[in-house]
């Protein structure tokens, strides 16, 4: 018996014909009835297909269909011939893995655990919700993910990562098979001024730890108050200001990450607001970290140096003009 394939990829609901023929030891071919099973009827079924009619009827063709995730065989037989099979790979269409709610609150955390055919490769994982909002994972393992909820659109969530455990080294990226839908407004309402800047100073951690803040870009800025504009850096888009207090003199630092239409955000700690302190030569009052999260880095860092106890502003700003629909930022005490 010889069947015209060995392996056969296909996804859940496609089909693929296979031919068989049996031959004799002079490889001629022989006119013999073959039937076709299938080692995982859930997986895969097969059938005959009677409108193949070759002349003379040396070959037989059936249908093959995807019905679920698996790595079934498809066995070709017939009387006094030795069998031969093709493994048909069966990737399914979606993540049928259980989210823990199918809606959350902006800022909350979702878990998000695996199937026992379906792992997550604690390598490459990642998720982007509705509208390609990418938050950090928070934990990972093979089983189970935990996620920062992002501002998104409804919609089913992306997991890039999936080890597929029925066949060896593949990982796929697949939808959920459920809608997720994040709820609630802006959690730091007011960060497009100074004067109402929301006050983060409890969500700077203690020394050698870290905490991380989700925040979404302003929409717009009175003119002239945004850091780089007052530097006279060029044109650039809206600013997000958020203000903290050192009590003592403090290393502290803010890794921020974002996703929207931007291309570049810098980040600033200015440790004053008032526009006539604003140097466009020594970029005080803003520059005791060498403006070292002014760059085109994605993640940017701002900070990483020992600041005086005093009252300081923290600055996102969208450079590039796209708008940021989320912003990720790790803030970090040495």
């Amino acid at each position: 018996m010889i069947l015209d394939f060995a392996t056969l990829t296909l996804t859940q609901g496609d089909s693929a014909n296979v031919t068989a023929q049996v031959v004799d030891v002079r490889m001629t071919p022989l006119e013999q009835p073959i039937t076709f099973t299938s080692c995982d009827g859930a997986a895969a079924t097969v059938a005959i297909d009677p409108t193949f009619q070759p002349v003379p009827a040396t070959r037989v063709r059936a249908k093959i269909r995807a019905v679920g995730g698996g790595a079934p065989c498809i066995i070709a037989a017939s009387t006094g011939a030795r069998p031969d099979s093709v493994i048909v790979i069966v990737l399914p269409l979606t993540f049928n893995g259980a989210l823990s709610s199918s809606s959350a609150a902006v800022g909350s955390t979702l878990t998000i655990s695996s199937t026992a055919s379906l792992k997550f490769d604690t390598s490459s994982v990642n998720v982007t919700f509705g509208g390609g909002s990418t938050p950090p994972i928070l934990s990972k393992t093979p089983n189970q993910l935990q996620v920062l909820v992002p501002f998104s659109d409804p919609g089913p969530i992306t997991i890039a990562g999936i080890a597929v455990t029925y066949v060896t080294g593949l990982v796929a990226t697949l939808p959920t098979s459920v809608s997720f839908t994040a709820t609630g407004s802006d959690p730091f309402p007011g960060a497009n001024a100074w004067n109402t800047a929301p006050d983060i100073t409890s969500r700077v951690p203690a020394s050698g730890q870290s905490s991380l803040v989700l925040a979404t870009g302003a929409a717009s800025n009175a003119a002239g108050i945004c850091p780089e504009d007052r530097f006279a850096f060029g044109p650039t888009g809206s600013c997000s200001m958020f203000k903290f207090v050192l009590s003592a003199p403090a290393n502290v630092s803010f890794t921020t990450d974002w996703d929207g239409g931007s291309t570049d955000v810098d980040l600033l700690i200015c440790s004053d607001s008032t526009a006539a302190s604003y140097n466009t030569s020594t970029f005080a009052p803003c520059a005791l970290d060498g403006l070292g999260g002014a760059s085109s880095s994605k993640p940017e860092v701002a900070g990483g140096v020992t600041y005086p106890a005093g009252t300081y502003w923290f600055v996102a700003q969208d450079y590039s003009g796209g708008g940021v629909r989320n912003y990720y930022i790790k803030i970090e005490k040495q």
